[in-house]
């Protein structure tokens, strides 16, 4: 568990919320077919519930979202002052530690991996903004999103065939193809599905 703010400077709608809670701390949510909210964090895919190769996809959906080059350096944002004053505004009784909160936007926590960087021209340095409280929620948090970057990822989208109501968000599944550095399989994480009864067909995106 973990303790966040939001303060709503203008109106806003329950979606854009969620957002600003959950991606930066490289969290996804989704509704289940029953219609009931569900979410997770993104964590480096293990222990897959199915392998899915070739055979299993309708041809040629498989597709490439992006590419992430791998970070050798991972800031996270957290305290989150929303209202941000300079030393002029604030009464000269006022605490030190009070005066550098309301100072600055956010704390910042950081983890570098020089190795990271040693390895490709093309690693670079991420930062994400937070709605986190506290700096040891921050540090945990951290730990976990600078595993997820120290290699580089591509999230991908396939259509597949013969898995309507077989996997689900938060599943991770095995990858296997001819193509895209796919041919010994990797692990992905499923952060979203899509069913069509009328072709069953099964639209997935995978994070990995």
């Amino acid at each position: 568990n973990v303790s966040v703010g939001v303060y709503l400077l203008q109106s806003t709608n329950l979606k854009a919320v969620i957002d600003s809670l959950f991606t930066p701390l490289q969290c996804y949510w989704a509704f289940t077919r029953l219609g009931q909210f569900t979410g997770g964090v993104l964590t480096v895919p293990t222990d897959p519930v199915l392998t899915i190769t070739e055979d299993d996809i309708e041809e040629d959906s498989l597709e490439i979202l992006s590419i992430i080059p791998p970070s050798w350096r991972v800031s996270l944002e957290y305290g989150r002052s929303w209202l941000v004053q300079d030393e002029n505004n604030v009464a000269a009784a006022a605490l030190a530690d009070h005066k550098d909160f309301i100072g600055q936007q956010y704390r910042k926590t950081t983890s570098e991996d020089r190795t990271v960087r040693g390895k490709t021209a093309s690693a670079k340095e991420i930062k994400f903004s937070s709605l986190l409280n506290s700096e040891s929620d921050a540090l945990n948090q951290l730990s976990r999103i600078e595993d997820l970057y120290r290699e580089q990822r591509k999230p991908i989208r396939i259509t597949g065939l013969r898995l309507l109501f077989r996997l689900f968000v938060g599943d991770a599944i095995n990858l296997k193809a001819d193509r895209f550095g796919l041919e010994s399989g990797k692990n992905f994480l499923i952060t979203a599905v899509s069913e069509d009864l009328e072709t069953e067909s099964t639209t997935l995106e995978l994070w990995g």
